[in-house]
């Protein structure tokens, strides 16, 4: 019997035994199979003739109805079955219909049925046939089509949901393209289809599928992108420029865990879990297996993969500072890093690698503020212990695969875990080293350390010097001692601590000795470090190296695992003069460090040398409490400028100020002499500053006014000088401008004694910043000219910018626009050459500004929207804020209220939680015509009223305020515009900023 093959899923295809049916008499008789051919039950001849013959009488219908019969049975024998009443397509084994095969597939439910049913979908149901004059036809057909739609678009989103789900991407994407094909106004569609691209690198054609995107939505629905879609097209293009990993580079290559690494892949995969928790003994191999799991999984995320190093973070006060460091965003901001963190990541797509999580544990609730507050991000721990939080999954970390016995075939044992790590580093230390004939000790030694990588590695350094079997033997001699004393030790900890000894008892007197000071290291050393502080000669450091007691990286830098670290410190101990003598040298080499860099920190060097205290903070902070504790004033004050520049430069002001109280609070309760005076005021001077960047104005202020006083009765001018400048930032944040003339002149003349040229610039033009801001322009110009001559006579390029940045906005106030756009180029200029973003963010906002003033407002919304990404980069939040409320103005004056009551509303925010009260009188002025147009001009007035009154409030700012008042209060009555005034004047701040400036509801 032959075999009738239908496809109707897209064009008609009728086969018999595989070959093509032609003949059919009409487009009717092809249509009229095919609905037979879709129904699994008897049809009514009369249905029929109505159906397709509809426009003809009857009788008429019912003769075209056989003729179309006989022509299908004359061309598929036994296909139908048919009597004077009722018509059915024949369901036998030998007719294979496409739809069956579909239904069948999708029953299944399985990744992989689905993908066939989808396979067999080449088009809409019954492509291209339209047979002429049947209504009721394409009324059923149009039905069935969507039917059939649905059925293939739901499929394709399984498919597309699941391959994301396993990270297969590419094949997710073909999927999301087909599904995007059939459905272009499935938002949900494009989305996935950009983020497969962007996690397939693709990231212009993901962007270019936005605009797509956007195309279709306004063309055909006359709606734009929802804010989903709008925020993932963000992401992409903020990952585009996203460093891809941190992922330290390996000293060996990585072997076994296939098992382990496909598990992680799927976990890491599942939407579900968001903190993935590797929990094992140290020296157990967490990290490198998260290291390879993550470079595995590199493209699961958007924005990257971040590596944090937690051993060397010693309290949990400073875990939201080590994630910061790790990410290394450009950041200024005077928010505590916490909140800088929680910023930054809310956006993002990426993995954090948090390494040695185990004495951090009171930092888990910062774990759960990141996962609550970033939905994209996801954690992935190493820890001795479970964190024990709800969102945690957990994934045991045991040893490597260890063979079963020693008469496993020689291949089998090389494609085990645990001999492949030994057999990796014998090589490397015996290359002629024959697995062949020690195979049974390396299968005793694997098991005595129950697959412990770090143990495997430990043992397998001796093989040049000992047997193996001699290497087994020790260990288990050393198992066997260490049982019966130490019933509480994990069995694991029992093996690592008996390969410590072993290696310890094989090194010489030099090495144990070199190998205890070094110890004291925290994150890591350099060899001229360590010959400084522990006598360890180059030959000493590469005889450790190769007994796999130290790493080298390849930078150069010298690394010991923790866990040794800490056996070493134990050794350490219990030598206490050495100890002593060792930290002493250790403060020491590091108080000599940070005093050479300070020079460098004030010039162009300025970068290299944050980037070198940066690499060696750990250290540095070990020597500074060191110098704490034992009262070491001489290295305390060596140390102090350099660490205070450095967390005043890379904005890491919380840990500074923590760093610099803590020492204060010693000294003041330990000592009272005159030379520690000195040098608790210069401290108490850092902290201030730094308090005052964390917006405590007041605490601040009563730090640097009892700095300046111990300053004055030791007779120090430096630090005086330094004092008054920032009492005089202080006074001008909290809007008293004219005590911060004062204090900025005191201080002046202080540093004008002492011949400083580069601090009397620096302070020259902050006097011309708060002329400005009072509005006296020809004083603020005089005085940024002057620092502008000595900035070049010194060669002060930083300087420069920015006192051609206050000369260019001094000009802008008073509208000489041509000389503002000379002054912001220059200024623009050096910033770019120093690759300064701040100075490049701030020149753009300002000539966006000036556009906007001048009418230029294509040109304006350009400029700023680049400084905006600038600054939202670096996280300098003011700055964020400026823009915010400059865009607002552009907007409202483009006629686009709704983009311009938004933009307001971001502005306020930011600038009340910073706080910057200037800032939010700023945006209650400008955003006073938006309130104005919609019909809420008494709210207007009462804002401008308040402003107005605020000491905070710049002159200029002061200016368009009354100007607008004095618009808006023409257009009401006198008695409605004065009860306004006064309900403005008699606000509290709290409930203006509560009012808001845009509420959507009443944007039209």
């Amino acid at each position: 019997m032959s075999v009738i093959r239908l496809r109707v899923l897209g064009p008609v295809q009728v086969e018999q035994d595989g070959k093509p049916v032609h003949g059919f008499e009409s487009q009717k008789a092809l249509a009229l199979l095919c609905y037979l051919a879709l129904h699994s039950h008897p049809i009514p001849r009369s249905h029929l003739a109505a159906l397709f013959w509809g426009d003809r009488p009857e009788a008429r219908g019912r003769s075209n109805l056989r003729r179309a019969l006989n022509n299908l049975t004359s061309l598929l024998p036994d296909s139908l079955q048919a009597d004077r009443h009722m018509v059915q397509f024949r369901r036998t084994p030998e007719h294979q219909l496409d739809v069956d095969q579909f239904h069948a597939l999708m029953d299944q439910g399985d990744p992989g049925s689905l993908a066939a049913a989808v396979a067999l979908y080449r088009g809409e149901l019954l492509a291209g046939l339209s047979p002429a004059n049947c209504p009721d036809f394409e009324a059923w057909l149009a039905i069935e089509r969507e039917r059939w739609h649905q059925r293939i678009t739901w499929a394709l989103d399984q498919l597309v949901t699941h391959h994301m789900q396993q990270g297969e991407y590419r094949t997710a994407l073909d999927f999301a393209s087909r599904l995007v094909a059939l459905d272009p106004w499935r938002e949900e569609a494009h989305r996935q289809k950009m983020l497969l691209l962007a996690r397939t690198g693709q990231y212009n054609a993901a962007l270019a599928q936005f605009e797509s995107c956007r195309r279709i939505l306004a063309e055909e629905l006359n709606v734009e992108p929802s804010p989903e879609t709008i925020a993932l097209y963000k992401r992409i293009r903020t990952a585009r420029t996203t460093r891809r990993h941190n992922l330290p580079p390996q000293p060996t290559p990585f072997v076994g865990r296939e098992r382990e690494l496909q598990e992680i892949r799927h976990l890491l995969a599942n939407p579900e879990c968001r903190l993935l928790t590797l929990t094992g003994p140290g020296g157990i191999g967490k990290t490198r297996l998260a290291l390879r799991a993550a470079a595995q999984n590199s493209d699961h995320f958007l924005h990257g993969i971040c590596f944090v190093p937690l051993a060397p973070v010693p309290t949990a006060t400073l875990l939201a500072s080590a994630i910061l460091d790790a990410l290394s965003p450009p950041v200024h901001s005077q928010e505590e890093p916490k909140t800088q963190l929680l910023r930054y990541l809310r956006d993002r797509e990426m993995l954090l690698l948090l390494d040695g999580f185990e004495h951090l544990r009171e930092g888990a609730d910062l774990l759960v503020e990141i996962l609550e507050n970033a939905p994209e991000v996801k954690l992935l721990v190493t820890s001795r212990e479970r964190l024990h939080l709800r969102w945690e999954w957990i994934f045991e970390v045991e040893g490597l695969r260890i063979p079963e016995n020693g008469e496993s075939p020689l291949q089998d044992l090389r494609a085990c875990g645990a001999v492949q790590l030994f057999l990796q580093i014998a090589l490397r230390t015996h290359p002629r080293f024959s697995l062949e004939r020690e195979k049974t000790s390396v299968i005793s030694i694997c098991r005595s350390v129950e697959g412990m990588p770090l143990g495997i590695e430990l043992a397998a350094a001796w093989v040049r010097k000992f047997p193996c079997a001699t290497i087994a033997r020790e260990i288990k001699r050393n198992l066997d001692f260490l049982t019966t004393p130490l019933q509480d030790m994990p069995e694991r900890h029992h093996s690592l601590r008996a390969t410590f000894d072993y290696s310890w008892r094989m090194l010489s007197k030099e090495e144990r000795r070199t190998l205890r000071k070094l110890s004291v290291f925290r994150g890591g050393f350099r060899q001229e470090a360590a010959g400084f502080v522990a006598d360890a000669s180059p030959a000493l450091l590469a005889a450790l190296e190769e007994k796999s007691l130290l790493r080298k990286g390849v930078d150069g830098r010298y690394e010991m695992h923790d866990l040794l670290r800490q056996y070493a410190e134990e050794k350490l101990q219990q030598v206490p003069q050495e100890r002593s003598e060792t930290q002493d040298r250790h403060c020491a080499y590091y108080a000599a460090f940070l005093h050479q860099r300070e020079a460098s920190l004030g010039n162009a060097e300025r970068e290299e040398a944050l980037e070198e205290i940066s690499e060696e903070i750990e250290n540095i902070r070990a020597g500074w409490t060191w110098a704490i504790t034992q009262g070491k004033i001489a290295e305390i004050d060596r140390m102090l400028e350099s660490l205070y520049l450095f967390y005043e430069m890379r904005s890491r002001f919380r840990e500074g100020e923590e760093m610099i109280r803590r020492t204060v609070d010693s000294l003041k309760e330990a000592h009272h002499l005159d030379s520690d005076r000195k040098t608790l005021g210069r401290l108490l001077i850092r902290q201030g500053i730094l308090t005052y960047y964390l917006g405590r104005y007041r605490r601040a202020q009563e730090l640097l006014e009892e700095g300046l006083a111990i300053a004055r009765k030791v007779g120090s001018r430096r630090e005086m000088a330094l004092a008054l400048n920032n009492l005089g930032v202080v006074a001008g944040l909290q809007g008293d401008y004219e005590e911060e003339k004062r204090l900025f002149r005191r201080s002046l003349s202080l540093y004008r004694a002492l011949g400083d040229q580069r601090r009397m610039a620096v302070l020259l033009n902050n006097l011309g910043i708060a002329e400005r801001t009072l509005g006296a322009y020809e004083e603020a110009r005089q005085l940024s000219q002057e620092s502008l001559a000595i900035c070049r006579a010194i060669g002060y390029r930083r300087g420069i910018a920015r006192a051609l940045q206050n000369l260019a906005l001094v000009a802008h106030c008073q509208e000489a626009y041509d000389e503002a756009k000379r002054f912001y180029q220059e200024s623009l200029d050096i910033f770019r050459e120093n690759g300064d973003q701040w100075g490049v963010a701030l020149t753009l906002g300002n000539l966006g500004d000036m556009a906007y003033h001048q009418g230029e407002y294509e040109e304006a919304q350009r400029l700023l929207q680049e400084s905006l990404a600038l600054r939202r980069e670096i996280g300098e939040q003011l700055g964020v804020a400026i823009v915010l409320n400059t865009m607002g103005s552009v907007a409202r004056a483009m006629g686009n209220r709704q983009a311009a009551g938004r933009y307001f509303q971001e502005a306020l925010e930011i600038s009340a939680q910073i706080p910057s009260l200037f800032m939010v009188m700023d945006v209650l002025v400008e955003s006073a015509w938006l309130l104005a147009e919609e019909g809420e001009a008494e709210r207007a007035i009462e804002n401008l009223a308040f402003a107005l009154q605020h000491p905070a409030t710049e002159t200029r700012t002061r200016e368009k305020a009354q100007d607008l008042l004095n618009r808006l209060s023409a257009r009401l009555s006198p008695e409605a515009a004065t009860a306004a005034q006064e309900r403005g004047r008699n606000s509290k701040l709290e409930d203006v900023i509560a009012r808001k400036v845009y509420r959507p509801a009443s944007i039209s």
